[in-house]
């Protein structure tokens, strides 16, 4: 068994959520919708990425269910509208509708009449499959677009995983791929992870305080600078950051992460981290979680 440590307090930060459900005519068109609408997996606060495929979906067609985040509920209304546009509405034999319609707790946003404009007064308003949707005429046939999309508040964190430098990525690939098989999870950047953690503070550049700045203790080329690091030599360091529609889930998702990848042979430390609070004010012990 691998000597692993399992330690930290991290982090929750509160974000709003929405889960859109993408079909096409095939699982090839419908994943290449969501991760288009994905785009950069976070960008000015928004994150977004693919979730799961369901078995079925209202249009009995090949589906994937993906999230979008925001840390409030105007950015992501418009984020919404935005990459539903922008993306889905291109892409090719797409539909999209709502994929949180059972969840009790959404507040529902009206989406599908500003998209269904484009279609220029040729649009139809009605009802298939006991939901509302616009029909919007394309090159290709008409395309649906449900009218309203549920969101509801949810919450992120972030791990990091340290080990050996040829363990420690295959490591965090592995804790993301189970993390993402959990519904109502994603890991929104690239690959699921990412290869840096920010401060939020700078050694050296005074307007870059409030913008974050790299974590120095986490590089390992600058262990001989650096006083209080958290690397041994040749070490190297993962982020993931989990965004999730509730705690529940995202603990049971970071507790089958952290289950894959304990015993594994070179993977030296599994940390959370905090920020003093400056994004989330609510924290957790992360072996209480376990």
């Amino acid at each position: 068994m691998s000597e692993i440590r399992i330690e930290g307090k991290g982090e929750l930060y509160p974000l709003w959520i929405s889960r859109i459900l993408v079909t096409a005519v095939s699982p090839e068109w419908a994943l290449t919708g969501a991760r288009a609408a994905s785009g950069f997996g976070n960008k000015k606060g928004v994150e977004a990425g693919v979730d799961i495929r369901p078995d079925s979906t209202i249009d009995n067609r090949p589906g994937v269910i993906m999230m979008i985040c925001a840390p409030n509920k105007k950015l992501l209304e418009n984020e919404l509208a935005r990459r539903i546009f922008q993306s889905l509405l291109p892409c090719p034999t797409v539909s999209v509708y709502d994929a949180m319609i059972k969840d009790p707790n959404v507040k529902k946003l009206e989406i599908g009449k500003a998209i269904s404009l484009f279609g220029d007064g040729f649009q139809k308003k009605g009802m298939f499959n006991e939901r509302e949707v616009w029909s919007i005429p394309t090159m290709e046939g008409n395309m649906l677009v449900e009218s309203t999309f549920g969101i509801i508040e949810g919450v992120s964190t972030n791990i990091i995983i340290i080990g050996k430098k040829d363990v420690a990525l295959k490591a965090g690939m592995e804790f993301t791929e189970v993390i993402q098989d959990t519904e109502g999870v994603i890991c929104p950047f690239s690959g699921g992870m990412t290869k840096f953690i920010i401060k939020l503070d700078s050694l050296k550049y005074d307007f870059m305080k409030k913008k974050g700045t790299i974590d120095h203790r986490f590089c390992p080329d600058l262990k001989a600078k650096v006083k209080d690091t958290e690397m041994l030599p040749d070490t190297a360091a993962y982020q993931i950051v989990v965004d999730s529609i509730d705690v529940i889930n995202l603990f049971q998702a970071l507790n089958r992460g952290i289950e894959e990848i304990k015993d594994m042979k070179g993977v030296l430390k599994i940390t959370a981290t905090t920020f003093e609070g400056k994004l989330g004010p609510e924290k957790y012990d992360l072996t209480e979680i376990l």
